[in-house]
C-alpha cells in the first residue's frame, strides 16, 4: 500500500504528472513499435523484399526463379547435388593418360548388354559441375586415379568426368555386369 500513496502523491502534483504521464507514453510507443518489428507469420510481398542489415534465415529456404549476389552477379536458377555412378567406356586406361567416362543416376547397368544406365534429374549441357571421386572408388586410395575435370555431358541427365591415370601402368576397371565401376559426389549448378 505505501507504493500506491506514494505513487497517488506524485501523480496528483501538476507538472510531475504532465512529465511522468509523456514518459509512460514514450515507454508504451516504443514497446509497440519494438513488437511490431518482430514478425511471427509468413511475409508474402508482390514487391521487393529488402533488408538492410544482417539476416539469419534458420529453416528451409526455397527460391522461385533465381539468386543473385551482388550487383554484377550471376543468376543462379538451380543447384542440385547427389552421388553418380561411373561408366567407364572401356576396360583399361592407359598409363599417364587420361579418359572421360560418364556419371550416371543408377548403380545398376550393364556392360554386356549395352545398358545406358539412368539420368541424373536435372543435369544439362552447360551448367557449371564441380565433382570429386569417393574413397571407395577402386585406384583412388592408393592416389593412382585422379579427376582432373568434370562437366555436364551433352546428353541430359550425365555428367562427364575426365580421370588420369597416375599408377605408372595401365589401370583395369573393376567391371562387372550391373555394377558401377566407382561413385563421384558431384554439385551441379545452373
Amino acid at each position: 500500500m505505501y507504493i500506491k500513496n506514494v505513487f497517488r502523491k506524485i501523480v496528483s502534483r501538476g507538472p510531475v504528472s504532465v512529465i511522468l504521464a509523456v514518459v509512460l507514453s514514450v515507454l508504451f510507443v516504443t514497446g509497440l513499435v519494438n513488437a511490431a518489428t518482430t514478425i511471427s507469420e509468413n511475409i508474402v510481398t508482390a514487391g521487393t523484399l529488402q533488408v538492410d542489415l544482417g539476416s539469419t534465415l534458420t529453416g528451409a529456404v526455397t527460391m522461385g526463379t533465381s539468386l543473385k549476389v551482388g550487383s554484377s552477379g550471376t543468376a543462379v536458377t538451380r543447384v542440385n547435388a547427389g552421388t553418380c555412378y561411373i561408366k567407364p567406356y572401356a576396360a583399361t586406361i592407359a598409363a599417364t593418360s587420361t579418359v572421360v567416362v560418364d556419371c550416371q543416376g543408377t548403380l545398376a547397368w550393364d556392360a554386356v548388354a549395352g545398358d545406358a544406365g539412368s539420368a541424373l534429374t536435372g543435369v544439362t549441357a552447360g551448367d557449371f559441375v564441380v565433382a570429386t571421386l569417393s574413397t571407395t572408388t577402386a585406384g583412388t586410395t592408393s592416389g593412382g586415379l585422379r579427376l582432373t575435370g568434370a562437366s555436364a555431358s551433352t546428353t541430359a541427365g550425365y555428367i562427364q568426368l575426365n580421370i588420369s591415370n597416375l599408377t605408372g601402368a595401365v589401370y583395369t576397371w573393376p567391371v562387372a555386369a550391373n555394377t558401377a565401376s566407382g561413385t563421384a559426389s558431384y554439385i551441379v549448378v545452373k
